[in-house]
């Protein structure tokens, strides 16, 4: 009799939460977004965050916890306002950044646009137990200066298209993906796929790393569009 209560608990359980146990916590939860708050409040809690509007945001999303974030089609874009000072800070401002035990998966192929701020920054602090990731698999990925930054800890891009403001004549499309100069070997970037508008993965840009991953390759096309695949 007890063998039946608890399978019978354990159906009940998975009919609650549906049959990959979403919604059930300890990061299988699955959270629909339609606005800028909803989806700050959905990101505290990890699981998979599923876009289901159009949402701009007026702060940094910060990540802390493991987060899959669903585009859905759906573009994500900002409206950050900052004074001129907090600008020009080393590490500059982003849309979102990725903190210490924050490990963010993008898919779902929509779009993730900032203006004059960075995209994505990846910066989980010196300390050796402190980490944080972000993985790119799909979507469109267009800013003004560097959309994947990384100042301690690790970014992992399979692909995506990503672009930059053919207006920004002070750098160009140098630093499209960047490594903080003075965390070389530590804050890594590998390259593993994606499409890429004026940046070639594997080449040096001057001194800040080639981020293409042993055993992939680039393809040019229309001199200026860089495609990596397996070599």
């Amino acid at each position: 009799m007890k063998k039946t209560l608890k399978v019978l608990a354990a159906t009940s359980l998975i009919a609650a939460c549906g049959l990959t146990m979403a919604g059930c916590g300890g990061g299988g939860q699955e959270s629909h977004v339609s606005t800028a708050a909803e989806l700050v409040s959905a990101v505290q809690n990890g699981g998979e965050v599923v876009l289901d509007k159009d949402i701009t945001l007026d702060q940094t999303l910060k990540i802390g916890k493991s987060v899959r974030l669903n585009l859905n089609g759906k573009t994500l874009t900002e409206e950050l306002t900052w004074s001129k000072t907090e600008r020009e800070k080393p590490n500059g401002i982003t849309m979102i950044q990725v903190e210490n035990g924050g490990d963010l998966t993008i898919v779902g192929n929509g779009k993730m646009k900032s203006n004059d701020v960075y995209l994505i920054n990846v910066d989980g602090g010196t300390s050796e137990d402190r980490t944080a990731k972000v993985t790119i698999e799909s979507g469109t990925f267009e800013t003004q200066l560097t959309a994947v930054q990384v100042v301690h800890g690790a970014a992992e891009i399979k692909g995506g298209t990503f672009k930059l403001d053919p207006t920004n004549v002070t750098y160009g499309t140098k630093y499209m993906l960047n490594v903080i100069d003075q965390n070389r070997g530590t804050a890594t970037i590998s390259v593993m796929g994606g499409t890429y508008y004026g940046f070639d993965a594997s080449k040096d840009n001057n001194g800040d790393g080639k981020y293409l991953a042993e055993g992939y390759k680039v393809s040019e096309s229309d001199g200026n569009i860089f495609t990596v695949t397996k070599a």
